[in-house]
């Protein structure tokens, strides 16, 4: 495994040898409670460089790693909505109730983002979507990575928020950002937006590449080597989400896409080795 110097611009894949990264969706989520520090844990225990997790700031001025309002309900049995979830909610947080986890992993939470900061490996990324985002997010999160000697390189900024990522960029450029977004099929089964609306957006928000999905659905029209390429001749990284088809190995390999995003991390991992 090459071991990661630095992330710049166009080379976010030299984290991995199987020139194909493997992001492990919301930690090794087939295995473990998702966005728990269980999850993300074995995640990069499993081998995984990027760990992926999701983060909002609540109306405290908290940043929490939990995904969504049916997240909360699903798996901690809590009616609310993501964001308005106190600290102290989280803490007092546990899978009692849940059937699959409750005897496996008696002692997850919700976590804070200073806990998830605490665990992530030298050598590793934490691939921090940035959800319900507010005033002072940028400043909290740069703050913390000072607090726990994180690099520059220990984390990765994802968001569908462009303005989330502008102001991140605008303050503290060292961060690398993706801007996410979801393909959907125009009339004539083109690609929506057009590889070069996305580029257009990735430079005024100073992006330093794209993370596109939803790749396992049937519902958006088939990537293509010329759209990736476009990303490519620009110096951007092309990531996808969220893909468990180990199958689909071959087809994102001859695009030249950099990562694919998946609840299958190890899987895929040993799938890339196996095949390299």
């Amino acid at each position: 495994m090459k071991r990661l110097i630095g992330i710049t611009m166009g080379t976010l894949s030299a984290f991995c040898a199987f020139a194909l990264d493997v992001v492990a969706h919301r930690g090794e989520s087939s295995l473990a409670p998702e966005n728990t520090l269980d999850s993300l844990a074995l995640a990069w225990k499993n081998g995984a460089k990027y760990v992926e997790g999701d983060f909002h700031m609540n109306n405290e001025g908290e940043i929490l790693c939990i995904h969504s309002t049916r997240e909360l309900k699903s798996l901690w049995n809590i009616e609310k909505k993501d964001k308005d979830l106190t600290l102290d909610e989280a803490k007092k947080s546990n899978l009692k109730n849940h059937k699959r986890w409750a005897k496996k992993y008696p002692n997850a939470r919700i976590p804070t983002i200073e806990e998830v900061f605490k665990i992530i490996p030298k050598d590793s990324v934490l691939v921090l979507e940035v959800k319900t985002f507010r005033d002072g997010y940028v400043e909290k999160v740069e703050a913390l990575r000072k607090e726990n000697n994180l690099s520059y390189d220990n984390i990765l900024l994802i968001s569908f928020n462009d303005k989330a990522i502008a102001e991140f960029k605008e303050k503290y450029p060292q961060y690398k950002a993706l801007w996410l977004y979801s393909m959907k099929k125009s009339p004539n089964g083109d690609i929506i937006p057009t590889a070069q609306e996305a580029i257009e957006i990735c430079k005024k928000i100073k992006a330093d590449g794209v993370d596109v999905g939803n790749m396992a659905s049937s519902r958006v029209p088939k990537l293509t080597k010329e759209y990736v390429g476009q990303f490519k001749k620009e110096g951007l990284a092309f990531w996808v989400w969220t893909e468990d088809d180990l199958g689909s190995i071959p087809f994102y390999k001859e695009l030249g896409v950099d990562g694919v995003t998946t609840n299958k991390s190890s899987k895929m991992l040993k799938r890339l080795k196996k095949d390299s």
